[in-house]
């Protein structure tokens, strides 16, 4: 799993789902000063969280299942009633619940926590986890196919 791409892939689906509530969905940006950005527009902003890598039990190549979690740092200036932070964090449930990246299995929701309040801005964050391989050779390509097969005595 290419960590870079599937924050920004999380982002776009979930802007995808939420642009029309007026809420705006984001990768984590590069800079502190960007991420401290007060909201002027109720904002999840999409983080990897970590990677955790089940035994390898392989006895060639090396194939190990990981579990990768993900946060969805909700931001918002009410934390109750319609547009609250407690409603946005549901709607970040509702829509990452069973979305699958391209090379993992299903998300599943596994916490909500509260973060911070300051300047008047609620920072909520739901984790969501799914599992993914990671497999000896970043670039693993399976054997080629058979091309040919010679039958000839020697």
């Amino acid at each position: 799993m290419n960590i870079d791409q599937a924050e920004v892939q999380l982002a776009a689906y979930l802007a995808g789902k939420v642009n029309s509530l007026n809420i705006d969905a984001v990768p984590i940006p590069e800079t502190q000063a960007e991420f401290e950005k007060p909201v002027t527009r109720d904002l999840v902003t999409v983080m990897f969280v970590s990677e955790k890598a089940d035994p390898n039990n392989a006895l060639g190549t090396v194939a190990q299942r990981v579990t990768v979690q993900f946060g969805f740092m909700v931001q918002g200036r009410k934390l109750r009633g319609p547009n609250g932070v407690h409603q946005l964090a549901d709607i970040v449930k509702r829509c990452m619940t069973g979305y699958r990246l391209p090379d993992a299995e299903q998300m599943y929701y596994v916490g909500h926590d509260f973060v911070n309040f300051k300047d008047n801005e609620w920072e909520h964050r739901v984790l969501f986890e799914c599992k993914s391989m990671r497999v000896d050779g970043q670039d693993y390509i399976p054997d080629p196919l058979l091309k040919r097969v010679d039958f000839d005595e020697v």
